[in-house]
């Protein structure tokens, strides 16, 4: 029921956004735009966002304490970035647990532990460079210079987050297990598996009492947004859209900000457009232009996530 529930929630919210766009700019606009992109900027796409998996693979291997082999990892990493780009209201996040199981037999809690790990350092790596490019971009919109502050107290919060953990570990393990005990949820057979599964989140977290490996996943997750960045660069500038990269770090930004508003069109139509819409129009960008541009690049990326998530797919089940 509520997966229908959720369906016809995101139906009708691409109905809306689809009209609204439309109203300001043609489907031929769109697909005119599309058709100008140069073949060379589509193949060094495609290699940029296999770039990008291959990095969100090589952090799971290391969150997963080298306990799944690198490419098992970045099989699921590309699986499961395309159903995150396919399913609505990030439902397609459990694909990773999903995945992590069935075929590297890890338990609930890790898949979540270091899946919750892993958007902590996304966070932090955000952070980083959108604070650079605020600094290097002169003369930026006051809502986006506001937006610095708000951001840097989230990034505060994910870096107290580790910084607790890794000086905390076992005193936060002792105090979970204590108040579930207190509570007397470890009385029945679902209590018996929630505590279980709170220790296996916890013990993933134990990744992180390393300083080094702290930097070298935040250093990965630079590196995965960093080519994302540099992809929608490509993109834009291929279609006319003339940004420098710091100001597209600067609008990607934005538009993942909005995009974790649990609210999503049919495969991302309409709700994704109208956050890059939001974003473009920010920094001057005409508004059919910037309609188009977020129409472009999440066709664009969409058919890459597909591509490379059903190539893994095939891979991870021939086990290599």
């Amino acid at each position: 029921m509520r997966r229908k529930v959720a369906i016809g929630i995101s139906i009708i919210v691409s109905i809306v956004f689809l009209w609204l766009l439309f109203t300001q700019v043609s489907i031929f606009e769109i697909l005119s735009a599309l058709g100008s992109i140069p073949l060379v900027s589509l193949i060094i796409g495609i290699l940029l966002y296999a770039i990008t998996n291959i990095l969100r693979g090589v952090r799971f291997h290391l969150l997963l304490k080298r306990g799944v082999p690198v490419l098992s990892a970045i099989a699921i990493a590309s699986i499961h970035n395309a159903f995150v780009n396919i399913l609505p209201a990030r439902s397609g996040e459990f694909s990773y647990i999903y995945l992590l199981k069935k075929h590297a037999n890890r338990g609930v809690g890790t898949g979540i532990g270091t899946l919750a790990l892993a958007r902590i350092f996304d966070l932090l790596a955000i952070v980083l460079l959108f604070l650079f490019a605020t600094l290097a971009v002169p003369d930026l919109p006051a809502e986006i210079m506001q937006l610095r502050i708000p951001i840097v107290l989230l990034a505060s919060v994910a870096l107290l987050f580790v910084i607790l953990i890794v000086f905390f570990h076992k005193i936060a393990t002792k105090y979970l297990l204590g108040i579930l005990k207190l509570i007397r949820v470890d009385t029945s057979k679902l209590g018996i598996w929630i505590t279980v599964k709170a220790e296996e989140v916890i013990s993933s977290f134990h990744f992180i009492r390393s300083w080094k490996l702290v930097f070298l996943a935040i250093l990965l997750s630079a590196g995965i947004w960093l080519s994302q960045f540099l992809l929608a660069f490509i993109i834009f500038n291929a279609i006319g859209i003339s940004l420098s990269f710091t100001a597209i770090i600067i609008v990607s930004t934005v538009t993942l900000l909005l995009s974790a508003i649990p609210i999503q069109g049919v495969l991302g139509f309409g709700t994704s457009e109208m956050y890059w819409l939001i974003a473009l129009s920010g920094v001057g960008i005409a508004i059919p232009n910037a309609i188009s541009a977020g129409f472009v690049y999440h066709i664009v990326t969409l058919v890459y996530a597909l591509i490379l998530g059903a190539a893994s797919l095939f891979l991870l089940r021939r086990k290599y």
